[in-house]
């Protein structure tokens, strides 16, 4: 059943951080600054090494941080409530960064710490 539920976050984490990086709302970033979810239950030693296999393929250029929490969860994927609630645990994180226009969404599965800890859903089923 936890493995369910987790792979059940990874999969709407997805649609969220789709969600949260095309609200109005973001002051922070302009169209090209690239954005780095991340789920509000990592332990500070998971955010770290998340941010750095994350934003590798930036070079040390600027990304914008968003913290995705159980509120986030409800407020975007089922507002009902029935899903999720606002004390809903989060450890999905993803990158979202804007490429060429026509070349489509593109997922990329990274490893962390060596392993693919993304076992169930395909790249294709991100998309």
């Amino acid at each position: 059943m936890k493995k369910t539920i987790k792979i059940l976050t990874a999969i709407l984490f997805s649609a969220v951080a789709t969600i949260v990086v095309g609200q109005n709302n973001r002051v922070l970033a302009d169209d090209e600054t690239p954005v780095v979810t991340l789920g509000t239950s990592l332990t500070d030693s998971q955010k770290d090494g998340t941010l750095k296999i994350l934003t590798a393929p930036l070079n040390g250029g600027n990304y914008q941080t968003i913290t995705v929490t159980g509120s986030d969860l409800v407020r975007y994927l089922n507002p009902s409530g029935d899903n999720f609630t606002t004390s809903s645990g989060v450890w999905s994180s993803a990158m979202i960064q804007k490429t060429s226009s026509g070349s489509g969404i593109n997922v990329k599965i990274l490893d962390y710490n060596g392993k693919n800890n993304i076992t169930t859903i395909t790249a294709n089923q991100y998309k």
